[in-house]
């Protein structure tokens, strides 16, 4: 299928796989964007269009997992205060809510067997590791309570044939990979300052663990056998995420770096061979999964938006899941490199628009911890079709590996980046990548404070965007993310230089600022007050209903892109 470039068109005609689980049993489920947000759709058949699953109000139903003959899932609730639950079903049934509710964001969830899922959870007296059964009204079992850490270390726990449970838990020297056998806690691997386990994964028959270890900007997978004592570290590029088991634990599959894409790979065991899988260029956004001798996996790239393949070992291509689409031309970015004034680089990727030029945005992702993809991005599309450059720049302080650039002490987030704004917006000049007086500086979350801490000082630039932002510190006091509240702390704990949150905020430019409703990380209402500080003229906010932190319903993100357009109109003409 091919999609039209009418701006605003690729987000109501078209929808694609947000992710995606296997059951035990071959039957295939995925989260489904839709107008509404995500909805989890059963799939038929090879490239068969996906079907409707349930029918619960959710803004997003999201983090799928595969059992035996059920998925579960979490739904976002927009009735209950936005909180997270867990349903499971059989793929095409009723889904079964269960007790287990998270107020902030989904965590992993690993079958135990038929009837059971395991997962940690976030309780009035810290975290726990819970066991519930799929049946309604079952009430969860704890089964562990996790060691109390000022950081959430995402503990995605995997259970074992017999019953052992694998996670990553807080530790004095940042975080270990445990064993919980019947109740009876071991450590497998102790993390350090230079090494740190982040998941593991058992192997089919319970021998081995396989283990995913971050060793400062790069990773390894590490092979452990317990029944000979052994550890081994596997060959081959550095691992997105821990690789995934085969059926007979011959094979590993997972993704690896290859900035600005992502590759597949296969390493078998028995042979030590590596092979890459077959796949159309972009990024392999989640892991595999396996049934039988087929690879499952969720590809996406900025000409084709996310869709399921499956790929057999031996075979020459990897056949679609869900119906594939693209759009009607090919979008492929240059990759440019912006030099710094300390005499690094910076890292951009840069899109030509598809009609003459009518101004370049630079976008800044949220995070800090992230990192562009040249994946699917239909805002970007929308831009391009309109007659925008679109760079996607990296500054210091985001997890980009793909070359050396300097790390940032968290007490100089909000000041280093905003002098790589400043030195990128000077290189694209020069490069005849963008023109004085008509740039716009776009960014989300924390992307969104540094475009417009930048603009105060660039008088090239003649707009801001902001999308889930805040403008100054002191609205992230009113956040109900934990994880932004230890980053505001340690990153703003001296944070006059940003000025007085109570006085009007300077601009030197216009301002868009769009907002979920129900955002929980930065609060709509209190990023709204502080907006209406803004001094100046030519300001907008755009408020889109019932939607949260990243914009999951898509007729909210085509509100967000048409908005976009017309400022960049106004500001630019």
């Amino acid at each position: 299928m091919t999609t039209s470039t009418r701006p605003g068109a690729l987000f109501l005609e078209t929808g694609w796989a947000e992710s995606f689980a296997v059951t035990g049993d071959g039957r295939v489920a995925v989260a489904w964007s839709t107008a509404d947000g995500p909805r989890v759709h059963t799939v038929s058949g090879p490239a068969s269009p996906p079907e409707p699953a349930n029918t619960l109000s959710s803004i997003d139903q999201a983090g799928l997992s595969g059992g035996p003959r059920r998925i579960a899932f979490w739904a976002q609730l927009a009735d209950e205060d936005n909180r997270f639950v867990l349903f499971t079903a059989v793929p095409g049934e009723t889904p079964v809510r269960t007790a287990i509710e998270a107020p902030r964001q989904p965590c992993g969830v690993a079958w135990a067997g038929p009837d059971h899922v395991v997962t940690t959870w976030q309780t009035a007296d810290g975290p726990v590791l819970a066991r519930v059964a799929v049946t309604p009204g079952a009430r969860p079992e704890t089964l562990w309570r996790l060691p109390a850490s000022p950081r959430w270390p995402d503990p995605v726990p995997d259970v074992a044939p017999d019953g052992r449970i694998v996670l990553t838990v807080a530790s004095g020297t940042g975080q270990d990979i445990v064993v919980l056998d019947h109740g009876v806690v071991t450590t497998l691997l102790a993390g350090n300052r230079s090494a740190a386990p982040t998941r593991a994964r058992w192997s089919p028959d319970g021998r081995s663990v396989v283990v995913l270890v971050r060793r400062r900007r790069a990773t390894e997978a590490r092979l452990i056998d317990l029944v000979a004592g052994t550890m081994e570290v596997l060959d081959g590029p550095a691992p997105t995420d821990v690789p995934v088991w085969n059926g007979d634990g011959t094979k590993l599959a997972f993704a690896a770096h290859d900035w600005p894409v992502t590759r597949l790979h296969v390493h078998d065991l028995p042979s030590r061979t590596l092979t890459e899988v077959p796949a159309p260029a972009g990024t392999c956004a989640e892991a595999p999964q396996w049934h039988g001798d087929d690879c499952y996996f969720r590809v996406l790239g900025p000409d084709h938006p996310p869709a399921v393949r499956r790929w057999r070992p031996g075979a020459t291509a990897a056949l679609p899941v869900t119906p594939p689409a693209t759009v009607s031309r090919p979008v492929s970015p240059s990759v440019v490199r912006l030099p710094s004034r300390e005499g690094f680089d910076l890292p951009a990727l840069a899109y030509e628009p598809w009609i003459p030029d009518r101004g370049t945005v630079v976008m800044l992702h949220g995070g800090p911890a992230s990192c562009w993809r040249n994946g699917w991005n239909p805002v970007l599309l929308d831009l391009l079709g309109a007659g925008y450059r679109v760079v996607l720049l990296e500054t210091r302080g985001t997890t980009f590996t793909g070359w050396p650039v300097p790390p940032v002490p968290v007490t100089e987030h909000g000041v280093r980046e905003v002098e790589d704004v400043a030195d990128s917006v000077a290189a694209l000049i020069r490069l005849g990548l963008a023109q004085p007086g008509r740039i716009v500086l776009a960014g989300h979350s924390h992307g969104a404070f540094i475009a417009y801490r930048a603009s105060l000082a660039l008088p090239e630039v003649a707009g801001v965007i902001t999308t889930s932002g805040y403008l100054h510190p002191a609205v992230l006091a009113g956040s109900g993310d934990p994880e932004v509240h230890r980053f505001a702390a340690a990153a703003f704990a001296d944070r006059a230089w940003a000025g007085d949150p109570a006085a009007a905020l300077p601009s030197r430019c216009p301002v868009l600022s769009v907002h979920g409703e129900r955002d929980k990380q930065v609060p709509a209402g209190d990023a709204e007050a502080m907006f209406a500080r803004l001094d100046g003229a030519g300001h907008e906010w755009v408020l889109l209903a019932n939607d949260d932190h990243s914009f999951r319903i898509r007729r909210n993100a085509a509100r967000y892109a048409a908005a976009a357009r017309d400022f960049l109109g106004r500001v630019l003409a």
